[in-house]
């Protein structure tokens, strides 16, 4: 089954941004990992003392309209900065708690996120998408 274009924008704008419905949170968290977790959960998350998910506003400022099936966010993601060098951060995800397994989404992101010493962790505009083919 197939997807009209405008029906998918307004799925995608249904889940994140400032029309989103009331089954999905006010605020999401994202998270940086090591290792992908499956579509069950898991996964590597964190791996330095400061590390915490980053909480974002679920509304269009972070979220815009998506437009041609995608959906981006438009702030970076911003990390506690991290004490010691840590492996590359590859993966990223949405949860909907600051620390439950309640994972929405996840995806490779396109250039890892170096996690070293005293130098700010974020995930750049536009590095997180989420598309309807």
């Amino acid at each position: 089954m197939s997807t009209f274009d405008y029906s998918a924008d307004d799925i995608l704008d249904a889940q994140f941004g400032s029309s989103h419905s009331s089954q999905f949170p006010s605020t999401y968290y994202g998270a940086l990992l090591t290792a992908a977790p499956t579509d069950a959960g898991g996964g590597t998350e964190g791996g330095y003392p400061e590390y915490a998910r980053s909480a974002v506003t679920n509304i269009d400022a972070n979220f815009p309209p998506a437009s041609g099936r995608e959906k981006t966010h438009a702030n970076p993601i911003v990390f506690p900065t991290p004490s010691i060098d840590t492996p590359d951060f590859t993966v990223f995800a949405w949860y909907r708690h600051v620390t439950a397994d309640q994972g929405l989404s996840w995806m490779y992101l396109p250039v890892p996120v170096s996690a070293l010493a005293g130098k700010q962790l974020f995930v750049p505009v536009g590095a997180w998408t989420r598309s309807i083919p």
